[in-house]
C-alpha cells in the first residue's frame, strides 16, 4: 500500500466525498492535466489461480481532448492527487505507473490512447549475453535493459540494535541490510521468455511475484497483509465464493524426475513450475503461501482508494458484518474526477488447478509430439497399404453359392470365378464376414460374426474402446494368461505375476531389473508429504524436507546430512565413523590408524586415543578421581594412594 506524506490527504481520500484529479508527466518533460477526461486502469496477475513467481501486467485506457498530435511511441508516468474544493488541501502527487502509448487514435476532438507497462513485451524470446554461471541479479538487470524497464529495486531492511534504535555507520547514515541474497543461475535455458525468466528469479525470492512499482522499476512483491478494511458503507455487496481457499502443499516441478514438495497437511495443492528451484528455497516459499486462507470473490468499491496496490491482503466486509481475508490479484480503476475500483481475488478447485506452460514442459512437449507424430505417420501408412490393398483392385468376382433347396447361403468376392481355384476370397453371409488368402478351405485371416465378435490375425486402429482386454488363455482361478481392465485401471499379467488393484502394485515372484544409462538419473521415487525416498544405481537418499535433513547410503559409505551438509560419515572401505560441527570435524573413529579423535569443532585434535598401544594424549587437562599404575614387580599402585591425597 502506497504512503501518503501528508496525514490530511490519506484522510481525504478515506471521506465520503472527494474529488481526484490526475496527469501525466512525459519523459521529454512534458505534462498533461487539463485534457483528461476519463481514464481505466487495470492491473492482474497473469494467472487466475494463487501462484508462486506469477508476473503482474498493468495497462490504462485514457481519453483526452485537446491534443493536436498523435502521441504514440511517448512514455510517462501518471499521477493521481486529491483536490478539495472547499478547503485548501496541500496537493500531494500519487504515482500510479510508469507507461508507454502503444494506440492513440483520434475520433472529433476526443483522442482515445491505450498505453501498457514495460512488460507489455516480456513474451518475446530471453536471449542472454552473460557470462554463466551469473546471478539472478545480472539476468533481471539484463532483461530490464532489453524491454526498457527501470534498474530493479530490491527489499531492505533497517539494522537496530537490541533496544529496537537504528544502527549507524561512521558517518552518521542509518544501515539497512538487503532481505534476500541472489541466487547463482548455473546455465540459460533454451525456449524461454522474458516473462518467464522473471517468473523464476521472482519465485527464488520466497515466492514472490515479478511486477513493476509505480515508478516502474522492477521489483518482487508477495502477498502483503496490511490494515485495510472495505466496508460496506464504501462498496458494492461482494460477490463470493462457498468457502476459503488455504494452501496445504506447495509443488514445484524442477524437472521430468524431479519435483520438490513441502505438505503441512492433505489438501489444496499450489504447483509450479521453476527449473533452478532448490529444496531450502522452495521451504521461504511455503512461508509466504502456507496455512493462509483466503476467500476469492469480487467487489466494486465505489470509493476506490489510489494507495492500494495489486498483491496487497485486505479485509472485506459484508452488510451483515461477515469479513474476509482477500488478496488483490486483479485490480481495475475508473476515474472521471471520482475514483472506483473493481477489486477480484480468484482461485480455482485443485482439478481445475494447472500451471501455464514452461520451458521445460514445451520441450517434453515436443518429444511426446514428436513420438505421437512418429506414431500416426506409421498407423497412416499401414492405414494407407491396407487402403491401397482394397481399393481399386481389378480382376475381381462375386460369387454366390446355394444349397440343395436353391437357397443361397453366402456370397464370395474372389479373385478367381470358380472359387475352389480361388485364393483370395472375403466371405459374407447371415452369421457374418470372413475372409483369407488361402483359399476357401484354408486358414481365415478375419471373421467378424453377427454377435460382435472380430477375430483377426492383427486388428489396426487409432483408438481402440474397449472395457476388458484378456488373452485367450486367461483364467484367474487357475493363474494363467494376463487380463487388462480399462474401467477400473487395474491389470493382472502372467497369471498374477505382475498385478495392479484399488491402488495396490505388486510383483508376485520374478525380479525387476532397471538399466540407466546415468549413473546420477533417480530412476525410483518414493514420497508421501515431506518424506521421499530416491534410488538411483549411485545411492540411495532418505529425505525429510520439514527438518531438511537426508540419508544418504553408497558404495563407498553411509552419510547424515541436514540441509546438503554432512553431520556423519562412516566410510565402508575403512569403517571410519566421523560425526561434524557446520562442516568442521567433531569426533573421528579411524579403523586403519585405531585412533579415536576428539576435535575442538575447529578442526583441531584435542584428544586422542591409539588403539595400538593403548596411549591417551589430550592437549587440556585430564580429570579422574584415581590412576593405576603397573609396578615393576607386576601389580599396580594407586596415584591417590601413593601421594597420600
Amino acid at each position: 500500500m502506497y504512503q501518503v506524506n501528508l496525514q490530511t490527504v490519506g484522510d481525504y481520500i478515506m471521506s465520503d466525498s472527494r474529488t481526484f484529479r490526475a496527469v501525466m508527466k512525459f519523459a521529454d518533460g512534458s505534462e498533461l492535466s487539463d485534457g483528461i477526461a476519463k481514464i481505466t486502469t487495470q492491473a492482474a496477475t497473469a494467472n487466475k489461480d494463487i501462484m508462486a513467481g506469477d508476473t503482474i501486467s498493468q495497462s490504462i485506457t485514457a481519453e483526452i481532448t485537446g491534443l493536436t498530435s498523435d502521441i504514440s511511441g511517448k512514455t510517462f508516468v501518471l499521477y493521481f492527487y486529491a483536490v478539495d474544493l472547499f478547503d485548501q488541501l496541500e496537493e500531494e502527487l500519487i504515482p500510479f505507473g510508469r507507461y508507454k502509448i502503444t494506440s492513440c487514435k483520434q475520433s472529433g476532438v476526443k483522442w482515445t490512447i491505450e498505453a501498457k507497462d514495460g512488460f507489455y513485451k516480456s513474451d518475446d524470446a530471453y536471449t542472454s549475453t552473460l557470462t554463466f554461471p551469473t546471478t539472478t541479479d545480472e539476468i533481471e538487470q539484463e532483461i530490464c535493459n532489453q524491454l526498457g524497464i527501470l534498474s530493479p529495486r530490491y527489499d531492505y531492511s533497517q539494522l537496530c540494535d537490541k533496544d529496537g534504535q537504528p544502527l549507524l555507520d561512521s558517518e552518521g547514515e542509518q544501515l539497512y541490510v538487503r532481505d534476500s541474497a541472489p541466487v547463482v543461475i548455473d546455465a540459460p535455458l533454451e525456449d524461454c521468455t522474458c516473462r518467464e525468466m522473471l517468473s523464476y528469479c521472482a519465485s527464488l525470492d520466497g515466492g514472490k511475484c515479478a511486477m513493476l512499482d509505480r515508478e516502474g522499476h522492477l521489483i518482487h512483491k508477495a502477498w502483503t497483509d496490511i490494515d485495510y478494511t472495505i466496508t460496506a458503507g464504501r462498496a458494492d455487496e461482494p460477490q463470493t465464493d462457498n468457502s476459503n481457499i488455504t494452501i496445504t502443499q506447495i509443488s514445484c516441478q524442477v524437472d521430468q524426475n524431479e519435483n520438490l514438495i513441502i505438505a503441512a497437511t492433505p489438501g489444496r495443492l499450489m504447483s509450479f513450475t521453476n527449473p533452478y528451484m532448490t529444496q531450502s528455497l522452495l521451504s521461504k516459499v511455503a512461508s509466504n503461501y502456507l496455512m493462509k486462507p483466503y476467500r476469492p470473490l469480487s467487489i466494486y468499491h465505489r470509493l476506490g482508494d489510489p494507495r492500494l496496490d495489486i498483491l496487497d491482503v485486505v479485509t472485506v466486509e459484508k452488510a451483515d458484518g461477515t469479513s474476509y481475508r482477500v488478496p488483490i490479484m486483479s485490480m481495475s480503476f475508473t476515474f472521471d474526477g471520482g475514483l472506483g475500483a473493481n477489486i477480484t481475488a480468484t482461485g480455482t478447485p485443485d482439478a481445475d488447478n494447472k500451471s501455464s506452460s514452461s520451458p521445460m514442459m514445451r520441450q517434453v512437449s515436443k518429444v511426446v509430439a514428436a513420438a505421437q507424430n512418429a506414431t500416426e505417420e506409421k498407423l497412416g501408412a499401414a492405414f494407407q497399404e491396407s487402403i491401397d490393398y482394397i481399393v481399386g483392385n481389378e480382376g475381381g468376382y462375386v460369387v454366390t453359392r446355394f444349397n440343395a433347396d436353391n437357397q443361397p447361403i453366402a456370397t464370395y468376392y474372389t479373385d478367381n470365378l470358380d472359387i475352389e481355384q480361388a485364393k483370395e476370397f472375403l466371405l459374407i453371409n447371415n452369421h457374418g464376414i470372413a475372409g483369407g488368402t488361402n483359399g476357401i478351405h484354408g486358414a481365415i485371416n478375419t471373421a467378424i460374426d453377427i454377435q460382435g465378435r472380430i477375430n483377426a490375425a492383427q486388428i489396426l486402429t487409432g483408438i481402440l474402446s474397449a472395457i476388458v482386454i484378456q488373452s485367450l488363455n486367461y483364467n484367474e482361478a487357475g493363474k494363467t494368461g494376463s487380463k487388462i481392465n480399462l474401467e477400473d485401471g487395474s491389470f493382472d499379467f502372467a497369471g498374477g505375476m505382475l498385478t495392479y488393484k484399488n491402488g495396490t502394485f505388486s510383483i508376485n515372484g520374478g525380479q525387476i531389473n532397471i538399466e540407466t544409462d546415468n549413473e546420477d538419473t533417480s530412476v525410483i521415487k518414493l514420497s508421501h508429504n515431506e518424506w521421499t525416498i530416491e534410488l538411483s544405481p549411485l545411492e540411495w537418499k532418505l529425505t525429510n524436507s520439514a527438518i531438511n535433513g537426508n540419508v544418504v547410503c553408497q558404495a563407498g559409505g553411509l552419510f547424515l546430512r541436514n540441509d546438503e551438509n554432512d553431520t556423519v560419515q562412516i566410510l565402508s572401505e575403512s569403517g571410519s565413523i566421523t560425526t561434524l560441527s557446520n562442516g568442521e570435524v567433531a569426533f573421528n573413529l579411524d579403523s586403519v590408524t585405531k585412533t579415536l579423535n576428539i576435535c575442538d569443532g575447529l578442526g583441531n585434535v584435542t584428544t586422542s586415543i591409539d588403539g595400538t598401544n593403548g596411549s591417551i594424549t589430550a592437549n587440556g587437562s585430564v580429570w579422574a578421581d584415581d590412576f593405576l599404575v603397573r609396578t615393576t614387580g607386576g601389580g599396580y599402585v594407586s596415584i591417590k594412594d601413593a601421594l597420600g591425597i
